[in-house]
């Protein structure tokens, strides 16, 4: 059953309410009751870490009319977590700390730059290319859990699942390229790996 806003598990709920990413790593250690739940588990890990990743960077000036205007996360493709990232933006949106978040899913190339966060789902791995150059300048961060996203396709962030813990991959220079800057504290997260021009830094 797909969690709801009051029965979404306990580890999730501290994890966002502390703002800790971290947190979100040990919680995909904690033992589950089956193969089902460690499933759902991961998709409520990389859902709420999407909705915290905004937490740790900062868009260049004028992205934003002021300092209520929504962060918009967008998502190309097919949305494996779309329930508990719903949820979870519902929880951050009623605490009304900082800005509120919108979710949009995008079906075409139209409009996906009227974005700050962009997924790119795993049944868009065959346009990424495409994705990318065209929100390219636009003060998008990419994120995606495809392998070879930020070393080989120029997305800006990967997120994925390994060793049963949450990873992160950052490609300094196609954030850069965007204007984006992450704090030193992210940057600085064990299971971090910093890509510049390709290759592997940190």
């Amino acid at each position: 059953m797909t969690p709801t806003v009051k029965s979404l598990p306990e580890r999730i709920r501290f994890a966002w309410w502390r703002g800790c990413l971290p947190l979100l790593a040990f919680a995909w250690l904690l033992p589950s009751a089956s193969g089902a739940e460690r499933k759902g588990s991961e998709a409520e890990v990389k859902a709420a870490a999407l909705s915290k990743i905004g937490d740790y960077a900062r868009w260049p000036a004028g992205t934003f009319a002021d300092a209520r205007s929504p962060v918009v996360i967008g998502v190309m493709g097919r949305n494996l977590f779309e329930e508990e990232l719903s949820e979870i933006v519902k929880i951050i949106n009623e605490n009304g700390a900082g800005h509120r978040l919108i979710v949009r899913q995008f079906k075409d190339d139209e409009a996906v730059e009227n974005c700050q966060i962009l997924f790119i789902a795993a049944s868009e791995k065959a346009r990424v290319p495409q994705i990318i150059q065209r929100v390219q300048g636009k003060a998008v961060l990419t994120i995606s859990d495809l392998d070879g996203f930020v070393t080989r396709q120029g997305g800006c962030l990967r997120l994925f699942v390994e060793d049963k813990a949450l990873q992160f991959e950052v490609n300094l220079t196609a954030v850069e390229r965007e204007k984006i800057t992450f704090n030193t504290g992210f940057l600085g997260l064990k299971g971090t790996r910093i890509i510049r021009d390709g290759k592997v830094v940190k």
